[in-house]
């Protein structure tokens, strides 16, 4: 059972986020920096998140079956 560790990029940014580390499809989570909820669906290895519509600030990442990752949206 591998592990492999979940990484976003680039971070900081403006319009994607590109996620890697999943062996298989996992729904996820983003959350803003007070904790509500803003924008939910469903990721898979080397998939882009459109973060286009989120407002400038940080957000916590969240897929179902690993811990949250922090990125930043300028």
């Amino acid at each position: 059972f591998n592990v492999k560790a979940i990484k976003t990029y680039p971070n900081p940014t403006t319009d994607y986020i590109l996620v890697s580390g999943f062996s298989k499809e996992d729904n996820y989570t983003i959350y803003n920096i007070s904790g509500m909820k803003v924008l939910s669906g469903t990721i898979s290895e080397n998939s882009k998140i459109d973060v286009r519509n989120l407002t400038n600030g940080v957000y916590f990442l969240k897929p179902n079956n690993s811990n949250a990752i922090k990125f930043i949206k300028e």
